[in-house]
């Protein structure tokens, strides 16, 4: 039951996810729509993409460990930032498969 639980929360984020960027490039298809990215701390974004996809590395026996200084920020939009580490791991997780 756990591991329905689990995937049915990693869907719920999915689309929920998948919800903040449909509304970005809503925003971003606004003539005159400035694009900013304030400064965002590269380790909570990193925290959720390895939270989603824990439990495909966990099916293939793959430990996963995020080692990122504290206080490290970038200037950039969450929903980006957050696409880009899951761009990151889903391409880890194809390759080890």
């Amino acid at each position: 039951f756990k591991a329905v639980e689990a995937a049915a929360q990693n869907v719920l984020q999915s689309a929920e996810r998948t919800g903040r960027m449909v509304a970005m490039l809503r925003l971003l298809a606004e003539e005159g729509s400035p694009r900013q990215g304030g400064p965002l701390e590269l380790g909570p974004a990193l925290d959720k993409a390895l939270a989603r996809f824990s439990h495909q590395f966990g099916e293939g026996g793959i430990a996963l460990e995020a080692r990122l200084a504290p206080g490290v920020w970038v200037a950039a939009q969450e929903e980006e930032l957050e696409q880009v580490w899951h761009h990151v791991l889903l391409n880890a997780v194809q390759a080890l498969q």
